[in-house]
């Protein structure tokens, strides 16, 4: 369903194959994307990069990823979040990794948080450098994670609502009610 364009001067060669099956089931909710963004500090200097990205695997289930890296004075933070929703964005499973390196890239910390729903179970397992803890959690009906709900909202730009959901946040792991709003907004820009 995609469309890439190419200078023919760089095309080698074509060759013809099977048509592509179609889906089995409906359309994911969430575009494919793989987004990279430069971080600045207040001064503007670059510390680090984004990487932001939405697949699909083979069962049609939605992979939403964050990768940040950020330099401090003296430690390099990494993070990685992702979180595997069903095509209509119910949670599967979600990971956060946080590592924070010395200058001599020798790791100062770590903590490791992996939630899988089971059933009506929300089972979470947290690693750290110094201890191990397994919780389980009863799932709430409208349960969802922090980086599908919000992608879903930037991938709707024309949605204008106000709704509030359960949220289970690896970064916290808590579950928290959060409540979103969609609106348009006006921005001037020179004068327009």
């Amino acid at each position: 369903g995609t469309i890439v364009g190419f200078e023919r001067s760089r095309i080698v060669s074509i060759e013809r194959g099977h048509p592509v099956p179609e889906r089995a089931g409906p359309a994911p909710v969430l575009r494919p994307k793989d987004d990279w963004f430069v971080l600045h500090d207040a001064e503007g200097k670059v510390v680090g990069h984004l990487h932001s990205t939405v697949t699909a695997d083979r069962d049609d289930n939605l992979r939403v990823g964050e990768e940040w890296v950020f330099r401090g004075k003296t430690d390099t933070t990494e993070i990685t979040m992702l979180e595997v929703v069903k095509p209509d964005l119910a949670p599967i499973s979600c990971f956060y990794h946080e590592r924070v390196r010395r200058a001599d890239a020798r790791v100062k910390k770590e903590r490791l948080v992996r939630g899988t729903v089971n059933g009506k179970q929300l089972i979470v397992d947290r690693k750290t450098s110094s201890d191990e803890k397994h919780t389980v959690y009863p799932v709430p009906a409208d349960l969802c994670f922090p980086l599908s709900l919000l992608e879903s909202l930037r991938q709707r730009p024309s949605w204008i609502a106000s709704e509030s959901r359960d949220v289970f946040d690896p970064r916290s792991e808590q579950f928290e009610r959060r409540q979103f709003t969609s609106a348009l907004r006006k921005v001037e820009w020179h004068g327009h």
